[in-house]
């Protein structure tokens, strides 16, 4: 049985990651126009200003530079989330130690405020490594829920992304063989559009 199925669900992510960014107000050009808070709490930083224990090799510079970036790109423009984290992208992937895992998290919590929610997997370091144990492609820059197992597929496209980075060792190991690869009565090929690893 996967680690994961026993345990309590995670509240949605716009529920609990976005709670500190303030919605835009009513005044701004735009009902969307500001998604970044003028606070110190920035994209990288949890409700206490704290920042996120994976991202605490970023250097201070490095994620002061992204934010003011970040302030000044399109952001509230973006109408779907795979359009949001391509702007996210364009805007903080010049800063030097700014990486994709930073780009994630930051559209995905963006995503939250402005109700834009992934739909598929994105990949990114941890996740490419549970997403080889499950025998998908790492190099896929996504990949769509129906091409997880049915027990994953029953999830939302971040939560498959947080087992996959979570769970990375367990997907890996001997342990997690029967749920990754085999399935009694059916066969190990993927679903169709789906790639696999080469």
């Amino acid at each position: 049985m996967p680690p994961w199925v026993s345990r309590p669900q995670k509240a949605p992510v716009a529920d609990c990651d976005c709670e500190g960014l303030r919605a835009p107000s009513p005044s701004q050009d735009g009902p969307r126009a500001s998604v970044l808070p003028q606070t110190s709490h920035a994209p990288g930083r949890d409700h206490r200003r704290r920042r996120y224990s994976h991202q605490r090799r970023i250097p201070r510079a490095a994620l002061e530079m992204a934010t003011t970036r970040l302030r000044r790109a399109a952001l509230g423009e973006a109408r779907s989330f795979a359009d949001l984290i391509t702007r996210v992208a364009n805007a903080v992937r010049p800063v030097c130690g700014i990486g994709e895992l930073y780009i994630y998290d930051t559209a995905l919590r963006l995503g939250g405020h402005l109700r834009l929610l992934p739909r598929e997997v994105y990949l990114h370091a941890g996740t490419r490594r549970g997403a080889q144990a499950l025998g998908l492609d790492p190099r896929s820059e996504s990949v769509p829920p129906h091409c997880f197992r049915p027990v994953l597929q029953r999830l939302r496209p971040h939560e498959i992304e947080d087992v996959l980075c979570i769970y990375k060792d367990w997907l890996g190991s001997a342990k997690a063989y029967d749920f990754a690869v085999e399935q009694p009565g059916r066969s190990r090929s993927l679903a169709p559009g789906c790639s696999p690893r080469r």
